[in-house]
């Protein structure tokens, strides 16, 4: 007789199984690496939005960005003194993204006007991080200079 055993194709069957679930398992943990990658350009591009339009003086306001960690939102705003005003757009994180600092509420960001110099007695530290690896994160830091990385 020619042919496969019940047998035989069962264990093809569960060697492709097997390796089909680690790539699905590789690709979600690049995906999320991609997801915090993203995050964290956007909020750096936010800041520097922010730190530009405070150096203009656009309408007068101060500038910030608020970063909430109930909402998972990173919100641009402007205001009349430096403590968060009118929210002008927000980015929202995706699903499998969290803030890990600030850990609870919110932490906002202000530049001074003109010299784009963040309001903050010191250096804040924004981290993202991927829900469930503690291993994956991104820490923006804002120096007290207005120097964003």
């Amino acid at each position: 007789m020619r042919g496969f055993t019940i047998i035989e194709i069962l264990i093809v069957v569960g060697m492709v199984a097997i390796i089909a679930a680690a790539v699905f398992l590789s690709l979600s943990a690049f995906r999320a690496g991609q997801d915090l990658r993203i995050a964290g350009r956007g909020a750096i591009a936010l800041l520097r939005d922010a730190q530009s339009r405070a150096i203009s003086q656009e309408d007068g306001n101060f500038w910030g960005v608020r970063f909430s960690h109930d909402t998972n939102n990173m919100t641009l705003w402007s205001g009349v003194t430096c403590v968060y005003g009118s929210a002008i757009s927000s980015i929202k994180l995706k699903h499998n993204l969290e803030f890990l600092d600030p850990a609870t509420s919110s932490k906002d960001i202000c530049f001074d006007k003109i010299s784009g110099y963040s309001s903050a007695s010191g250096d804040v530290i924004i981290k993202l991080g991927v829900i469930g690896n503690v291993n994956e994160t991104r820490t923006i830091t804002i120096y007290k200079n207005g120097r964003i990385e």
